[in-house]
């Protein structure tokens, strides 16, 4: 336990913090584990998503869509519920959906 102070003064990426962890009486799991659960196999629906995201061809109406988003997500608002409005116009100018804005 007497390396436990000496972890606070060393990066988590240096060298020297490694080199502690690995003789500490602990470890805090950095880096973490390679062994990670692919986000598809967590539900269908983001296996379905990943399917369609490789299958989907950009529309040219999909590349006007997102330069106009882009564009006007980039703007100085004066609060929150300004953006969500020019967010939510957008959105509908370009897909008829309309998005909702409330916030609790």
């Amino acid at each position: 336990m007497e390396n436990l102070g000496k972890f606070c003064k060393d990066a988590p990426s240096s060298a020297q913090f490694q080199k502690l962890q690995s003789q500490a009486d602990f470890v805090i799991n950095r880096p973490p584990s390679p062994a990670v659960v692919p986000l598809a196999l967590m539900h269908e629906v983001f296996g379905k998503f990943m399917q369609d995201l490789q299958r989907h061809e950009p529309t040219y109406e999909d590349n006007r869509f997102l330069s106009e988003l882009r564009r006007k997500m980039v703007e100085v608002y004066k609060d929150e519920n300004e953006r969500n409005e020019e967010f939510n116009k957008v959105c509908n100018e370009h897909s008829g959906a309309l998005v909702s804005t409330n916030r609790r």
